[in-house]
């Protein structure tokens, strides 16, 4: 079964790959390995992919330790950076992107997608991402989780991007993954 899973790797998070700072991308990769750690999941861990696709991903991380702990300590703070780190993993690969910008606050959505980016710091929009993060949690508060998220989306849909929107839960784990139909009340 280990070659039908999908292989997600915290690396292009941590070696600034995505477009995000170093520092960044580690913060992010690092929450997601505590979050995970905090409900026992051993590395590498069978996590699902839900929504508009349906495949099983493999993720390993770092040991956690007692820094870790100090550091991401304030466990609904390390489950919104985490969520962001998986969802920043499975977007680029399921929606065919290699770069991420953080957003502004109002805009509706957490990160933009893209795939040119250059040493001026240009960069090509070509999706948006919204994420949210649960650290454990059914599948019902997930798809209303959901729902929310899509509607939160609206300030930004007049750029005609596709909107696509990540639920991360570490309990089990899973990320509910769903692109936002243009044009469709959601």
């Amino acid at each position: 079964m280990a070659e039908d899973l999908t292989k997600f790797t915290f690396q292009p998070l941590k070696t600034g790959e995505f477009g995000l700072t170093k520092a960044g991308g580690t913060l992010l990769a690092e929450a997601a390995a505590f979050c995970l750690d905090h409900h026992s999941h051993l590395t590498p861990v069978v996590f699902a992919v839900k929504g508009d696709v349906s495949i099983f991903g493999i993720l390993a991380w770092d040991p956690v330790t007692k820094q870790h702990k100090a550091t991401y300590a304030d466990v609904p703070e390390a489950t919104e950076w985490g969520a962001s780190g998986i969802a920043i993993l499975v977007a680029t690969r399921l929606a065919g992107v290699r770069f991420v910008q953080r957003s502004a606050k109002g805009s509706g959505v957490d990160y933009w997608l893209g795939n040119e980016s250059d040493d001026d710091g240009l960069f090509q929009k070509k999706a948006r991402l919204e994420v949210s993060g649960i650290l454990v949690g059914t599948n019902s508060e997930m798809q209303r989780r959901l729902k929310r998220k899509l509607a939160q989306t609206a300030p930004s849909d007049s750029t005609s991007l596709p909107a696509y929107v990540a639920i991360v839960e570490f309990g089990a784990p899973q990320t509910l993954f769903v692109m936002k139909k243009t044009g469709v009340k959601q």
